[in-house]
């Protein structure tokens, strides 16, 4: 998996487009702008453009939340998962994680069946909705994306 400038952009405008029907035309057109403007700003420093397009994110999901009159606690969801995978690009970029070389490892929740039978396979005691959210799967994850721990 190649983590770029341009593929975290992406993924900050695919999942805005997500919202677009909350959002107006201006939130939206500014949106992709920041995100192309950090692109061709700082096309090699990836933390200061997933930390400005986190930010961005969460000002506009605020607004989503005020629209619709949904409570903090819904907001900071909606951020909450959109940080945790530019987190999981950023430490899949920095890895250099390829899962099409070696033995793949796949984490599941433990309602969740593997898609193969391999020794690959770490089933953990959380609920499948609960997965991301967990800080425990996170500093896994993180661990064995970075190479601090090895399965």
């Amino acid at each position: 998996m190649t983590t770029s400038a341009g593929s975290i952009a992406h993924e900050f405008t695919s999942t805005i487009e997500a919202s677009a029907e909350h959002l107006t035309a201006d939130e939206l057109a500014d949106a992709r702008a920041l995100a192309d403007e950090l692109v061709d700003a700082h096309p090699d420093d990836l933390p200061r453009i997933a930390a400005a397009l986190v930010e961005r994110y969460d000002g506009l999901m605020g607004e989503v939340a005020r629209r619709l009159s949904l409570n903090e606690v819904f907001r900071r969801q909606l951020t909450g998962g959109f940080t945790a995978y530019v987190e999981f690009l950023l430490l899949a970029g920095q890895g250099r994680f390829d899962a099409r070389g070696g033995t793949p490892l796949f984490v599941s929740s433990k309602d969740h069946e593997p898609p193969v039978d391999a020794a690959g396979n770490l089933s953990l005691d959380v609920d499948h909705t609960s997965l991301l959210r967990e800080a425990e799967v996170h500093g896994l994850v993180a661990e064995l994306l970075t190479g601090e721990r090895t399965w």
